[in-house]
Order: C-alpha cells, then sequence, then structure tokens
C-alpha cells in the first residue's frame, strides 16, 4: 500500500484584537498607567501559600498569567516594568525567567522561516525531487491567495486512490511553528 502525503502551507492575514501573544492588555479594571512601550518580563512567582497569593493580589489588580509549572506551587505572571517594581516594594519574591519577552519573541522568529523562504524551500524540494513531488495549488484562499501544497507519492501527478495524508502549516500567520514542523516532515520525506 502506498501513501500519498500532503504539506501545505498558507498565510492567512488575521485582525487580532485584544491580548498579543504572551503579552497582554490590561483589564478594564486596572488603575495603574502602563506605558505602551514598557518592557515585558515572563516571572515566577511561588504561590503555595494562601498569604502568597493574598500578597499578590493586593500587589496587582489583574494578573497576566502565561502558565504554570507546578500547580498550586507557581504561576508565571507576565508584568511590566512598572508592575515588577510594585511586586519588589510589596516583598514578594520571584525568579525572572525572561527578562525581556519581546526581544526574546524576536529572536525565536528570526530562526523561523519567512512566508517567502518557505516557497522556495518547497520549490527546491520539486525540482530536487521531481519523481516523487509536485508543487500545486489546493486553491485560494478567503483572500484570494493560493495555498501551497507540496504533493510526496511514488506517483504525485496521478491519482491511484491512495490514502492522503495531510499537514497544514503557518495557519493562522503567527504561528511559525506549525511551518516547522510541515517543512521538516517534507523535508525528512524528500
Amino acid at each position: 500500500m502506498s501513501l500519498r502525503l500532503y504539506v501545505a502551507v498558507t498565510m492567512l492575514t488575521l485582525v487580532w484584537c485584544g491580548s498579543a501573544v504572551l503579552g497582554g492588555s490590561p483589564s478594564a479594571n486596572t488603575l495603574d498607567t502602563v506605558k505602551v512601550d514598557s518592557v515585558k518580563s515572563l516571572i515566577r512567582v511561588e504561590v503555595s501559600a494562601a498569604q502568597a497569593v493574598e500578597k499578590l493580589k493586593r500587589a496587582l489588580r489583574s494578573w497576566d498569567v502565561a502558565g504554570t509549572v507546578d500547580p498550586g506551587q507557581s504561576l508565571d505572571l507576565v508584568v511590566t516594568d512598572h508592575e515588577r517594581d510594585k511586586l519588589v516594594a510589596a516583598g514578594i519574591l520571584f525568579d525572572t525567567v525572561i527578562a525581556d519577552i519581546d526581544k526574546a519573541k524576536s529572536g525565536v522568529r528570526a530562526s523561523y522561516h519567512s512566508f517567502p523562504g518557505l516557497e522556495a524551500d518547497l520549490a527546491t524540494m520539486a525540482s530536487n525531487y521531481p519523481a516523487i513531488t509536485e508543487l500545486t495549488s489546493l486553491g485560494l484562499s478567503w483572500e484570494g491567495r493560493h495555498i501551497g501544497c507540496l504533493e510526496l507519492s511514488a506517483t504525485p501527478a496521478g491519482d491511484e486512490g491512495e490514502v492522503g495524508v495531510g499537514y497544514m502549516g503557518l495557519h493562522p500567520a503567527r504561528e511559525g511553528p506549525s511551518l516547522e514542523v510541515a517543512d521538516d516532515i517534507a523535508d525528512r520525506l524528500t
């Protein structure tokens, strides 16, 4: 039995209202003024004792919780410089996990393919392995852009009723890791 594999990528432009990835906007009931250009950090706060949670509630009116390592033991919070200062003033101990989130994100994103870079990579795979690949379009996105597809099969130009498996990447547009996974699968199979 043969297998037909489809690796498709599309770039969707989405209007995102509200918080940015890992970042957050202050809630409506926050009385603190937050500078737009302030640095955001990821910190880990121990919250195993009820007093720690109460102390944290008094220090910050709203929390941007990024996650938890040990539920009931610690919280990972995204805080501005102003909020860090308030935690220090309140005597709340924390560890800094990421000092500047925006700087860290830009460094990670720089290691990902750009959309044109991915298109070139898939075109190279198709030209290097024409016997098992075909670069096609699955159709148009709602914005009228072609949805590129690299088909990998023993007979990519023909349909022999093979079972198909599809790997989609880069949807929505800010999901860089999904693009890398689809590209890596295609690269390993060619």
